[in-house]
């Protein structure tokens, strides 16, 4: 099959770099290839932190990409769903794009309908890293910072960041993202990566790839926050019990994907957060920096059953935003197939949405002095 190729377990972890094109300012792209001593390969551009290809073996040891794509550079620049991509300064909603700091009042691009949305039009997903290669006794990695001057989408502060991709020998993949700034602003970043474990290059009927409908969800969440119609959390935690929401237990998306079909809030889908359980348990701190080689809380486990595809999803965040690619409609993919409504899952671990405008939802304010800081692993294997 096209797009497919068999595992070598006997290739040591290694790193490459190409160049991949120049962005629309005439600046050069890099594509860095991490390859581990298991055959798996994540290929990232520097453009926007950008995944564009992650791929993993099956049960049977066949690789192929899990992630959507596009197969041009100019794609990528031009596309609106951040793909893959690092969002920020602020990933999610903020109500009608505006919230109160110190006395003082900020207005943000309403990007999404009334609300603003990861970062605004120019956010992070469309800024050049600075790239630093890091070669580790247990895989390899990308060290990648960008500095959003003062002002920037109208957010305050100038604000360092640094973006860590680790993919390791034992297939996890971590993400470290990590902010300081200058003055007082707010942050939530996260990767958007779009997830779809039965493979990316095989299609299954008019050239659309397989939806999500046959993986199974788990979720560490009996809560979620409930939204108004236009997608804004209201201030309430609900319980996940009785509703299509409930991922407690591992079920399958289609089971809840069809509850779903006639909502037009989501435009027929899952587009929710879902509160960690151990964010219930102790009053969560944005800026408690540890080790963090590790993320420590079990967020999520998402499973194919066709290719015995597995990932684990651990963090430090307090929230994971489940969206199931509701708005994806005919698009054209790399290798020539398509992506319908329903082709991939986000599992995006980032604080509870709206947080600025919600004093006891956990803090996005970040001060002179604190450091932000947001783990995520993913674990990948395989099940019979």
């Amino acid at each position: 099959m096209e797009g497919e190729s068999k595992a070598s377990y006997t290739q040591p972890a290694f790193l490459t770099v190409s160049k991949y094109g120049q962005d629309d300012d005439g600046h050069q792209v890099y594509c860095y290839t991490l390859l581990n001593n298991k055959g798996v390969e994540v290929k990232i551009l520097n453009y926007g932190a950008t995944i564009i290809s992650f791929r993993t073996p099956d049960r049977h040891g066949t690789i192929d990409d899990i992630v959507l794509g596009f197969q041009t550079l100019d794609e990528w620049l031009h596309q609106k769903s951040n793909f893959n991509s690092v969002v920020g300064r602020y990933a999610n909603r903020i109500a009608k794009g505006s919230f109160q700091l110190d006395g003082k009042s900020y207005q943000l691009a309403t990007n999404n309908g009334p609300n603003h949305l990861h970062g605004g039009p120019k956010g992070f997903y469309s800024k050049l890293f600075d790239v630093h290669l890091l070669q580790l006794h247990d895989g390899i990695g990308v060290e990648m910072t960008y500095v959003s001057p003062d002002g920037e989408e109208g957010y305050p502060g100038k604000l360092n960041t640094k973006v860590t991709y680790v993919l390791r020998n034992d297939n996890s993949f971590f993400m470290d993202m990590i902010a300081i700034t200058d003055a007082p602003t707010i942050v939530n970043m996260c990767n958007h990566a779009y997830w779809n474990l039965c493979g990316t290059t095989k299609t299954v009927k008019d050239g659309y790839i397989n939806t999500i409908h046959n993986h199974t969800l788990q979720l560490d969440a009996n809560k979620y926050t409930p939204f108004d119609d236009t997608l804004i959390t209201t201030g309430e935690l609900a319980d996940v019990a009785g509703t299509p929401l409930d991922f407690t237990t591992p079920k399958s998306l289609g089971t809840s994907l069809e509850k779903f079909v006639d909502d037009k809030i989501t435009n027929g889908g899952i587009d929710h957060n879902f509160v960690l359980n151990k964010a219930m348990k102790k009053p969560y701190d944005n800026f408690e920096v540890n080790r963090c080689e590790r993320a420590e809380t079990h967020a999520a486990k998402l499973k194919d059953p066709e290719s015995g595809r597995v990932m684990e999803v651990w963090t430090n965040q307090p929230g994971i935003q489940v969206y199931t690619g509701n708005f994806i409609d005919g698009w054209n993919g790399r290798g020539g197939v398509k992506y319908g409504k329903h082709s991939a899952i986000c599992l995006e671990t980032q604080l509870w949405p709206d947080s600025p405008n919600k004093p006891h939802f956990p803090s996005p304010v970040l001060r002179p002095g604190q450091i932000y800081r947001h783990c995520a692993t993913h674990y990948f294997y395989t099940e019979p």
